[in-house]
Parts: structure tokens; sequence; C-alpha cells
């Protein structure tokens, strides 16, 4: 079944086990229910949380008096204090695949015990009684990385260390799980590759569409003493990046802001041309640049038979850095549909505010001399370029490369 919803919001009216509520609430199928779960798609606690005051005064008179009762209900049962100790898988169980399409690629483990907040959410992984009066967030429809399932993750092992773990990312899926999917992430993999027994833990990240090598850590000692490193400047890290014309090679430096959010789109980085309030400072360095040949398959996605692969050294470490940065010189990488879309956008949006410009112009303003309209019309061409710099962020979902992205 296909939900229509992204993600359902529930107060558990009576106790009972977590998939049993799911399915009666969604009117879903138990075992659809328990995938849910087992994906990591569902985060409950047994207090349903606090709302700021604007959203209690937006709910209905009776949607506010039910979810004043419940909260109250939940406290009076519970306490208020912040931690709960409750017993959970460390890891989520297998089940029988379903029709839904999900897959198991982990094998059972032993319970650890774990504390529960009582008034934010946590992510179940097991199918727990729930107490009445709960509150539940289910992702319905988990992203899904089906990269994962292509992949021989025991030859992408390049190094087992005792504190650490050297793989061979592909594209295609992501270095940590996300919000509703905790299977499919490079971490989850590499450790089913492995058979460990305890989780790996993140030290760095790549975009999800970038190949490279990741650090994976084995301890919470390896992790501190790794971005200890990392703030040192100790730790170099190269990437290769491929876009249709060659960028200048030097220093690059920007000022972006990081997680930039519009409604309905994912967040992105955006490039200013100076420095403005919020913002940071972003540095790399394009050390070599090479025409290369782009066989039939690049061609086959309508790319030019020559484009130009550079060898980036990375400076600082901000989101989609070098994607956002080489996006605002009007040098998206190829297949990055993040950036390329809206520098476009921002690019058609400064025509058309120039457009409208000239027209105001021409009922206003007396006609000037040709040098005159050349000198307008060449400071309207350098406040474009500012615009498509200052506005090129991301608007849609990264195509999957095999070139770095970040």
């Amino acid at each position: 079944m296909q939900l229509t919803a992204l993600v359902e919001h529930i107060l558990v009216q009576k106790d009972g086990h977590l998939s049993e509520v799911i399915a009666e609430e969604l009117e879903i199928s138990p075992a659809h229910a328990k995938e849910l779960i087992r994906f990591g798609s569902v985060h409950w606690c047994p207090v349903l949380p606090h709302v700021s005051e604007s959203r209690e005064a937006a709910m209905s008179e009776a949607d506010r008096e039910r979810y004043r009762e419940a909260r109250a209900a939940g406290i009076a049962q519970h306490g208020n204090n912040v931690m709960l100790k409750s017993a959970f898988p460390c890891l989520p169980a297998p089940v029988a695949p379903i029709t839904s399409g999900f897959t198991s690629i982990f094998p059972p483990k032993p319970l650890i015990i774990m504390q529960v907040a009582l008034l934010q959410p946590k992510r179940a992984t097991s199918d727990i009684d729930i107490p009445e009066h709960s509150y539940l967030r289910v992702h319905a429809q988990p992203k899904r990385f089906p990269a994962a399932y292509s992949v021989d993750w025991k030859s992408r092992v390049i190094h087992v260390g005792e504190h650490y773990v050297v793989v061979s990312k592909p594209p295609g899926i992501p270095v940590v799980p996300c919000v509703c999917n905790i299977l499919e992430s490079c971490l989850a993999c590499t450790a089913q590759a492995l058979d460990a027994d305890a989780p790996l833990l993140s030290v760095h990240r790549l975009d999800a569409c970038t190949e490279g090598l990741v650090v994976l850590g084995r301890s919470a000692a390896f992790v501190s003493a790794f971005n200890k490193l990392q703030l040192e400047g100790s730790v170099q890290k190269y990437y290769r990046a491929l876009t249709l014309r060659p960028p200048p090679i030097g220093m690059l430096v920007h000022h972006v802001t990081v997680g930039v959010r519009e409604k309905g789109l994912p967040t992105y980085t955006l490039v200013h041309p100076t420095e403005v309030p919020g913002s940071v400072r972003c540095e790399l360095e394009v050390l070599s640049v090479e025409a290369v040949q782009l066989g039939p398959a690049a061609q086959a996605l309508g790319w030019a038979r020559e484009a130009h692969e550079s060898l980036i050294h990375l400076k600082t470490g901000r989101t989609h850095q070098i994607r956002a940065q080489l996006g605002a010189l009007g040098l998206p990488l190829l297949g990055d549909t993040m950036y390329a879309a809206l520098a476009a956008r921002a690019e058609r949006r400064q025509h058309e505010g120039s457009s409208h410009m000239d027209s105001s112009r021409s009922s206003t303003m007396p006609v000037k001399g040709l040098g005159e309209a050349d000198a307008d019309s060449s400071a309207a061409e350098k406040q474009g370029k500012a615009a498509v710099v200052e506005q090129s962020g991301s608007a849609f979902n990264a195509a999957k490369r095999d070139h770095a992205c970040m």
C-alpha cells in the first residue's frame, strides 16, 4: 500500500504493541508496520511533546483540549523527568521480507539497556509495548538507497584496524543513517560486511552522490582523536571533480550560509560574493585541471564529448562546499542537478529582473547615447553575475555520480 503522507503523527489511544498500533492507525498490514520499525522509520516518546504557543493556538478547540489532556495524562503516569530507562535491541532484528520491497541486512543482536527521552521522540528499533497517551512519529515512506544492495561491501573495505576502518564508499548511498532509514547507509552496510559486534561510528562525511574513501571509527576514543587531528589541520582531503569548463587554478575563497531552507525544497549551501552576517568562510585549492574524454555512457546522458577533471585540495569542510563553490562560478559538476538547477534559476530571475528594469527605463528615462547605454549594460551585467553567485544554492536532488561532488 502506498501511503499518501510522508510523515504520520499518532497519539496512542490505548496500551499495545507498537506494530499493532501503527497498523491500526495507518491501515497497513502488521508486517509492513514491523518493517517500518526495523528500518528505523518510527520515533516515539511516552509523554506527548510540548508544542509552541503559536502551534497550540492554531489547533481547533477540540484538538487543543485533547492535546492538553493527553500530555497531562502522560506526565501524571511517567512524571516530568527527562529520561526513562527501558530495554531495546542495539540493532534491529530481521523479519521476513514483504512485498513493500524492504530487505533485511542485519543479523539478530543482543538486548542492551538504553535511556529513552520522555519528552523528545527517539527512534524505536523493536516492537515494544507502548503505553496509552504516547506519541508516535512514523515516516511512512522512508527514503531509500537501492545502491546499498548492488555493491559487494566486503570488496569495498580497504583497511580494518583495531580502532578504525577505511572503506571506499560507492555513489548513491549516505555515510550515516537518515532520520527514516538506519539500514541503507555506509555505516550499517560496512558493519554488516565485517560482521561487527558493535556499530561503526562516523568521523567525517561525503555526500550521498560522492564516491571516495571514508574513515569509520570503532570506538569513541578514536572518533575524538580523529576529530582533533581534523581541527589541527593534520588530515588532508583531496577530491576529483568533473566540470564542463575548466575552473581557475589556485585558491577559491567564498563565504557561505549552510543549511538554507526553502519550502518544499532540500536544504542547500548558499554562496555570497562577500561576507554577510551568519556566513562562514570556505576555502579550496584547485591544484590541476586536465581535459578528459567522456565515454558513451556519459554522452548518452546528453553530456559533451569532452570535460575537465580537477584535482582539488579541500581546505575547509563545509556542507556541499565543492559543489557550491564551483556552482557559484557557473561551473557545476556534471550530473549535479542541485547547484546547476538553482544557478540557472538565479540567472533566469536576474534576466527577468533586467528585462523589467529595461522596460521601466524606456518609459521613465530619457533616450541615451550609445556610450551611455553601453555603460548601463555593463553595470547590469556585473549586477547579474553577482546575483548568480548570491543564489547558486541547491533546489533539487543531486544525481548519482561516480566523481567527487562534495
